[in-house]
Order: structure tokens, then sequence, then C-alpha cells
């Protein structure tokens, strides 16, 4: 639970949606995104497109969109997605931002809630729904999509987390194990959806095209991937890069769930 300070204002919409399920995402406008991770302007189409589908997913599985983003980013991304609840990341440790989104969710009602990061594709419609159905029918649940490189693309839970997220090595490969075990001392039943690789960085966009071609999650990316991976420069390893059209300057990991390059 929140305390204080670190309290989220009360999100904007402009749109009339009603649910007791909540998607919450951890994104940042499709542009500055790509400047975060250092990856070409370009790549910016394929975190709208993201976002876009993170929407439609949303209104598949009866859940209101609920996006958690850097104050600077707030005016940008109630454009991008003007049905969504838009409210500003509070200052303070990752943990508690996370607690911050999930009471976003429930001063709207909200009962269930799966939190998830806006730069990966959104969890396949039948994980979704059974990720919501098992929060629904057992409040001691806890539902981890798993990322493939050890951390997690989404977390589901249906009550506060009661200190739940604060022992977590956040930005780790260590995420997914030490939530597992985690919600086994906290007496709860965890649910493990399909796991998925991520983008993190410019280093994974050659590994990811090769995946993309193949992967049910990021098979509707394919094309856009391909084409940013042929104009990255081989071997990349997510330091500064200074070709033309990439963005300078130093990584800004901005959270959750998921593993961030070192």
């Amino acid at each position: 639970m929140l305390a204080g300070s670190s309290r989220p204002p009360c999100p904007q919409s402009s749109g009339e949606t009603s649910s007791t399920r909540a998607v919450v995402l951890f994104c940042r406008d499709p542009q500055a995104e790509a400047r975060a991770k250092r990856l070409p302007l370009r790549t910016a189409r394929l975190f709208r497109r993201i976002l876009w589908d993170w929407r439609t997913r949303a209104r598949e599985a009866g859940a209101r969109l609920v996006l958690v983003t850097p104050p600077e980013c707030l005016s940008r991304l109630r454009g991008e997605a003007p049905e969504a609840l838009v409210a500003a990341q509070p200052p303070g440790p990752f943990a508690d931002r996370l607690d911050a989104a999930v009471e976003v969710a429930r001063q709207s009602g909200t009962a269930s809630v799966v939190i998830a990061p806006g730069d990966t594709p959104p969890l396949p419609l039948g994980d979704l729904l059974v990720a919501f159905a098992r929060l629904e029918e057992d409040p001691e649940a806890l539902v981890i999509a798993p990322a493939e490189d050890g951390g997690v693309n989404a977390i589901g839970l249906s009550r506060p987390s009661a200190g739940l997220l604060h022992r977590i090595e956040w930005m780790t490969e260590r995420v997914g194990a030490q939530l597992t075990a985690e919600a086994i001392r906290f007496g709860l039943r965890v649910v493990e959806l399909s796991a998925a690789p991520d983008l993190d960085s410019a280093a994974d966009l050659h590994a990811l095209a090769v995946v993309a071609r193949w992967h049910p999650a990021w098979r509707p990316y394919c094309a856009i991937v391909g084409i940013l991976a042929s104009a990255a420069p081989a071997g990349d390893t997510g330091a500064v890069v200074c070709e033309p059209g990439w963005i300078e300057g130093p990584a800004d990991p901005r959270g959750p769930p998921l593993r961030m390059s070192a």
C-alpha cells in the first residue's frame, strides 16, 4: 500500500470504459521509448504498434487500460490512447511505483490487475484471459509471464501487494525466481504463463529479428524488427551509438517489470 507523497495523482481519461479488470502498462510515448533504449527514432513505429495492440488486447479481455508514465510523457500518451487512464509515475523506489500503479487501477474499482511493460508485445489473448480468470477465482494467486532472460513480462495480482514486491532485485535476471520465492513466502499460488523474449536495447535487435520469424508474440512485428535490425550496427552492445539517426546519450531504463540490459 502507498503512503504520503508516493500516492499517484488521479489519472485522467476521455473514455467511459468500466471494468473490474485492468491492464496496467508502464510505458513512455513511442518516441521517448526509442530514445530511452538508444534506438533509432524510426523504432517509434514499433512501440506505437505495440501500444496499439495492447489497446486492442485490453478491450478483447474486457479490461480497463491504465498507462503509467514519466510526467513528461503524459500529454503525448493521452493523445496516443485517449480511451485509457493515464497517470504519472511517482518518485521513489521501483516497488513503490509498482504499488502506485496498482493503486491507480483500484481507484476506479478494479479488482484484478495485470501489470506489463509497454515495450513488449501484448500477452496472447488466451494467456491474458487465463490470468484474469485465475485472479478472479483465487485471491491468493500471483500470475507471472516470464521473460526468457530471467525477468518477467507481466505480473498479475488481485489484492494489494502488502510488501510482496519490495525485496525483488528489479532490472536483473533474478526477478522471475525472486518473485516466485516471495510468492511462496507470502503463501500465494503462482500461475505461470508462456515465456517470451523482450527488447531492452539495441543489443537485442539482431537476435530478436531471428526470433520474431517464429515466436507467436513477436511474429506480427517480424517485418518491422527485421528492418530495424538491418539498419543497426553489427555487434552493437548497447553502448553509445554515433551512427546517423541513432540516439546518443546514456540508457534510461524506466521499469517494470522486466530485466533491462546492463
